[in-house]
């Protein structure tokens, strides 16, 4: 019920179901392709976006098909080069919060982009880079 409304013409209406997503975590998988959508759309709200990029990051641990597993986190690796900072720190911030079993064959790719994250002008998204480098390479 949900989905739908992320397309609708109120970015207020968008931004709280963005919201209920985000707050359903895991069980919004119905809406994968939707949310994948809503991340690569440059014309979206920024904050529809991020809360969408959220949910992507608790949704991509569970998915059961690689190909699924594969276009989520390529949507969230082209979050990365957004013009907007919000949305690139919650890509950052996503592709750091899961883990090298996760990312799989695209782990490498992933840190690649990340490192040229930290090099960034805007000093949170440098230090978000950082962390997620920090914390993927921990394992």
């Amino acid at each position: 019920a949900l989905a739908p409304l992320m397309n609708h013409s109120d970015v207020d209406v968008k931004r709280t179901a963005a919201e209920a997503l985000d707050r359903i975590g895991r069980g919004a998988k119905k809406v994968l392709p939707q949310l994948i959508t809503v991340v690569k759309s440059t014309t979206q709200d920024r904050l529809v976006r991020c809360s969408a990029i959220h949910t992507l990051s608790l949704i991509v641990p569970d998915l059961d098909v690689d190909k699924q597993k594969t276009e989520t986190i390529l949507a969230l690796q082209i979050a990365l080069k957004d013009a907007i900072a919000d949305v690139r720190l919650a890509a950052i911030q996503a592709l750091g919060s899961l883990n090298k079993s996760v990312l799989g064959d695209q782990f490498d790719q992933v840190l690649a982009k990340l490192g040229i994250e930290t090099k960034a002008i805007q000093p949170a998204i440098r230090n978000a880079a950082k962390t997620a480098i920090e914390r993927l390479t921990k394992e």
